[in-house]
């Protein structure tokens, strides 16, 4: 009888241990520190940046005919005209947003930089095209600006259905003061227009001396501060 009691308590022992072997161990639920979430801040948003050249960047190729024509229409050295920032912009027309007289412009999108310039007159803002080919010098001060045109292009007569419009004038024309002396030169572009700071004053436009053809009657314009006056030029080729 004894020996069956204790056969019982054995094994209602093992039947204890064999149960309690089976309980999944206690789970630390505290993160250790490898194991934490590092917020972190979220970055801004991206923004059409602005170049800031330094003093020791190669000038840029795009922006050379620009600093050439801002130079010229400045009367001073190339030298003279350092870069200060650009950044892209799509300008809305195809006269890169600076109208001028007798210039029409296409409502196209037109690609391209918005470019400033320091100069010994201040600072110099400038539309150009994606790879500088056109350029537009934002009127600031006072000056002229306009278009430089040439006629007749054709001999004889001109008829309704042969028309021969004059041509876009390509060159040299000198300015000169109330004394008679040279005050600048303006050098049109292609498309015959051209822009020249000048200060407040009256001025003569005329072509060089020496140079008979094509030709051009003595201009008399008027520069008023802080505008530049609208000149439209008719030289005439000698042809008829």
């Amino acid at each position: 009888m004894k020996s069956q009691y204790r056969k019982a308590i054995i094994c209602w022992v093992i039947l204890v241990v064999s149960a309690c072997s089976q309980i999944p161990p206690e789970i630390d639920l505290t993160m250790t520190p490898s194991a934490q979430v590092v917020a972190t801040q979220p970055q801004s948003e991206a923004t059409i940046p602005v170049v800031v050249p330094t003093q020791t960047s190669e000038f840029p190729v795009q922006f050379r005919t620009a600093r050439e024509e801002l130079s010229q229409g400045l009367g001073i050295s190339s030298a003279d005209v350092v870069l200060e920032s650009y950044k892209s912009v799509d300008w809305p027309d195809s006269c890169l947003g600076v109208q001028q007289p007798g210039i029409a412009c296409l409502d196209a999108i037109t690609p391209g930089y918005l470019v400033i310039f320091n100069t010994p007159y201040g600072a110099a803002e400038v539309h150009t095209s994606i790879d500088g080919s056109i350029v537009r010098i934002v009127p600031q001060g006072s000056g002229i600006q306009g278009q430089a045109l040439v006629g007749p292009a054709c001999p004889g007569p001109v008829h309704i259905d042969k028309p021969c419009p004059d041509q876009p004038y390509t060159g040299y024309l000198m300015v000169l003061d109330q004394a008679g002396n040279t005050a600048a030169e303006i050098q049109t572009k292609e498309d015959g227009s051209f822009q020249l700071s000048l200060p407040p004053g009256t001025y003569r436009i005329t072509t060089p001396p020496g140079k008979p053809l094509p030709s051009l009657s003595p201009l008399e314009v008027k520069v008023e501060a802080g505008q530049y006056t609208p000149v439209l030029l008719s030289l005439d080729s000698g042809i008829r």
